[in-house]
């Protein structure tokens, strides 16, 4: 499963005035410092990852710190445990 497409419309969706091109989002782009303006987006982004993977994050608040590669292996890693329950 190709989690970056996936995860730009996310972005798109949410933040749709982010101040980034969007065809430059990679997995080194920083999601708090280079997406999210704010705590609150962040929070938003989070729910919407959940909803659209079907998973819990198990903290989304350190997303502040992540950069969008790092969310791809907490997103691969969280689908890996729902299929195996």
């Amino acid at each position: 499963m190709d989690i970056l497409p996936q995860l730009i419309i996310i972005f798109k969706k949410v933040i749709p005035d982010a101040k980034i091109d969007y065809a430059l989002i990679d997995e080194n782009t920083h999601i708090f410092n280079d997406i999210c303006a704010n705590s609150s987006t962040l929070i938003m982004v989070a729910f919407a990852i959940e909803k659209q993977f079907k998973i819990t994050l198990p903290d989304f608040l350190q997303m502040r710190t992540i950069t969008v590669g790092d969310a791809i292996k907490t997103i691969q890693s969280q689908l890996s445990k729902a299929n195996h329950k």
